[in-house]
């Protein structure tokens, strides 16, 4: 039986939080999003996430509904006179990404408002410009996009009258 299909018979969802029998074991957690339809994947109470196979699967019990989260509010972006401008380059990544405590995934907070969202009391200390340079994890960044990072970075001090730059990269650089 595929996920969808296991789903279906269960009455389950993403995001439910469930009672899953093996013949072996019994997991409870949340029902995870997968890209596998062999898989079931859920968040354990724990905090591990683990993946349980479909042809494992003997019983699916509800124990709640799905909780939505609230996203939070979008912070406007304000100039003030007399702080410092601030750019930062972007690089995507985990470093520039919202946390779903739920679930422990992340999303990019790619535009500016989200990245000040994250960190608002960057607003208090400067004017922040943000510039996109990748969208990429960094553990598939090699020297051809560190080298973008440079050029970038200096077409920005050239360009921009600010006081600093940052350079949000990830957590898993191999270089």
């Amino acid at each position: 039986m595929n996920l969808r299909e296991l789903k279906d018979k269960f009455s389950v969802k993403e995001l439910d939080e469930v009672k899953i029998s093996t013949l072996n074991e019994e997991y409870t957690g949340i029902i995870l999003p997968s890209a596998n339809e062999k898989t079931l994947p859920i968040k354990l109470k724990s905090g591990y996430n683990i993946g349980v196979g479909t042809e494992r699967i003997t019983g699916i019990q509800k124990l709640g509904e799905a909780i939505k989260e609230t996203p939070a509010e979008e912070k406007k972006i304000m100039k003030i006179d007399g702080l410092p401008s601030i750019t930062i380059i972007n690089t995507g990544g985990t470093i520039a990404s919202r946390v779903d405590y739920r679930t422990g995934a992340v999303s990019p907070a790619i535009e500016q408002e989200k990245l000040i969202t994250n960190i608002p009391e960057l607003m208090e200390i400067a004017n922040i410009e943000t510039k996109m340079i990748s969208e990429m994890f960094s553990e598939d960044m090699n020297f051809f996009h560190y080298k973008k990072i440079a050029e970038e970075t200096e077409k920005t001090i050239k360009e921009k009258n600010t006081k600093g730059k940052i350079i949000g990269n990830g957590t898993d650089t191999k270089q």
